[in-house]
């Protein structure tokens, strides 16, 4: 009976906890964002050798399930190697 309500305890309530500021960042940082794989000048197609999916601290930009969003459309700008690629860099 002490094994089978320690399992019932383990299972938890079955609704979903709020996350904490930790969790929070940790989920923030395990996101790959879409990055400048190398210097980019403005008008470029991109390509998808033009770009990376990386993780990155910063959560600005595109995440990685934006990248056929991404493929196909020219930037307005310049970006540096590693620069997150945001949707108001893209014509």
């Amino acid at each position: 009976v002490r094994t089978m309500r320690d399992g019932l305890r383990a299972l938890g309530t079955g609704w979903p906890q709020p996350f904490d500021d930790d969790d929070k960042r940790y989920r923030q940082f395990q996101k790959k964002r879409v990055v400048a794989a190398r210097s980019l000048p403005g008008g470029t197609v991109i390509a998808r050798s033009d770009v990376d999916l990386l993780r990155t601290e910063e959560g600005e930009g595109l995440d990685a399930s934006a990248l056929d969003f991404v493929l196909g459309r020219k930037l307005r700008h310049a970006l540096e190697r590693h620069a997150l690629v945001r949707a108001d860099d893209l014509v």
